[in-house]
């Protein structure tokens, strides 16, 4: 176990980590809060367990090369909102899909099923203990592009959100190798990807804004429009089936657009946009032009964009993804058809 800091919060030092004050995380917040997730989900920092009263902390590591890790209440996290422009189009509202798409996504979802005995023994078992589990974000989204023949490429990760009884008993399912993450969920390498999977309730905006804990509510808790959509398969009771909110017409304009009104980690989700941007040769939306360019108006921050992309960008599309960040923070860029 670890030794307490002066401000009481319990540090377990792994890679030379070391655990701050809140003091000390103002004071860098620029270059703390970026890529958090990513760092610690690829086990880049340290694991930390921590508690202020009842504020849960969140891990936050200062650098790739040098993961120096500030403890930070989840409260204190940047959340930017984003502002609404005159004329703007309204909000899709979340629709419901079955039929040959989620029939396409069932087919797949069963070739892991067979290729990765963890997975299969873990839907197997939550179906058993009449846990419901829906796939949600990437793994849906590339499925959806894979099935339009958009997209060759495959999955490289599977986030699952569960709801029921075996929620409790969610680290004693997936057994030792699981680490906990940050989330309130766990991270687990199975035999051909990397799960992600954490309870319905723990969703972040679910829980930042008392959302109602239903999975047809996921589709609006993500940050970009081309990943509000969330699959629930056949193995459990009403699939296979879809809902999605504005994810169909956000792959089929070819552009990056928010989902959320507000935007945690304003830093992570720039180097994400412009990430993705390169990634399917996709335009990018105005909002997200103009959080990009708030952002990176920081010397700081954007040396820590920069960072992040060399960091975690594929390598075949960053030097795209370099060009799209310049070609924002110099103009606009257009969203729609990768213009």
């Amino acid at each position: 176990m670890g030794q307490p800091d002066r401000q009481g919060h319990e540090v377990i030092p792994q890679c030379g980590s070391l655990g701050f004050g809140r003091h000390q995380l103002d004071r860098h917040r620029n270059a703390a809060i970026a890529f958090a997730e990513t760092l610690i989900a690829d086990g880049a920092a340290a694991s930390i367990r921590a508690h202020a009263g009842d504020c849960p902390l969140r891990c936050v590591p200062f650098s790739h090369s040098a993961p120096s890790l500030y403890v930070a209440p989840l409260k204190h996290l940047e959340v930017i909102e984003v502002p609404k422009r005159t004329g703007a189009q309204p909000a899709p509202s979340t629709t419901t899909h079955t039929g040959p798409l989620p029939d396409a996504l069932q087919a797949e979802l069963e070739t892991l099923v067979r290729a990765d005995s963890v997975i299969c023994k873990l839907l197997s078992t939550l179906s058993m203990h009449n846990t419901r589990a829906a796939i949600f974000g990437g793994w849906v989204r590339d499925g959806i592009r894979r099935a339009s023949g958009s997209f060759a490429g495959a999955a490289r990760d599977v986030d699952i959100v569960v709801d029921g009884p075996a929620v409790a008993s969610l680290r004693r399912l997936l057994g030792t190798e699981a680490r906990e993450n940050i989330f309130g969920g766990f991270s687990l390498a199975t035999e051909t990807t990397h799960l992600d999977i954490w309870p319905l309730a723990k969703t972040y905006l679910i829980e930042r804004q008392a959302l109602p804990v239903q999975f047809e509510v996921l589709p609006q808790t993500t940050v970009f429009r081309i990943n509000s959509v969330v699959f629930l398969p056949a193995q459990f009771d009403c699939g296979p089936m879809i809902y999605e909110r504005g994810c169909l017409d956000a792959l089929a304009n070819r552009v990056i657009s928010f989902q959320a009104e507000e935007i945690p980690l304003p830093q992570l989700q720039a180097a994400r946009a412009v990430m993705y941007a390169a990634r399917f040769n996709f335009g990018i939306d105005e909002e997200v032009v103009e959080m990009v360019r708030a952002t990176c108006a920081d010397s700081a921050a954007l040396a820590t964009v920069r960072a992040g992309l060399r960091t975690y960008c594929p390598g075949d599309h960053l030097a795209a993804a370099m060009d799209i960040l310049d070609a924002t923070l110099r103009s606009r860029v257009r969203g729609g058809n990768g213009q």
